[in-house]
């Protein structure tokens, strides 16, 4: 069992330059709920410290997001979002008031991968990620 995690961080606390600059997995939490699971370094230029900070700033579109949109976010308000940056707000604010993530580094992209396997396969102390592991439910 990997243990070397790190301590869990709240996205609005999330400080870039703390952050490492390799190679990872990431896992992403509502409360003690394990949401989704993801890497960096897939293509060996990528980093935990980029991932994450575009996670927070949303300046991708990435899974997370999409993710959280379709699965979460959209069930919270009365009115749908009438745009795409309605949408993209909400999903902002929903990360930056409830979700945290722990990381741990890997020593190249292969690594990270296997160790992203594993998770979406339910192989954690935390079980399967809700969002993108084999047990998604929206």
């Amino acid at each position: 069992m990997i243990t070397d995690w790190s301590a869990q961080i709240p996205f609005h606390e999330l400080s870039s330059p703390d952050l490492p600059d390799t190679p990872g997995v990431y896992v992403v939490f509502d409360g003690d709920k394990l949401l989704y699971v993801g890497m960096a370094g897939r293509d060996g230029r990528g980093s935990l410290r980029r991932r994450l900070r575009d996670h927070r700033d949303g300046n991708m579109v990435n899974m997370l997001k999409q993710y959280l949109w379709f699965a979460l976010v959209q069930h919270l308000d009365s009115e749908p979002a009438r745009t795409p940056q309605e949408a993209a707000r909400r999903c902002r604010a929903f990360m930056m008031s409830r979700l945290s993530f722990r990381y741990l580094t890997c020593a190249d992209g292969a690594h990270a991968r296997a160790v992203e396997s594993e998770i979406k396969r339910g192989k954690s102390k935390w079980g399967t990620p809700t969002l993108n592991g084999t047990g998604f439910e929206a």
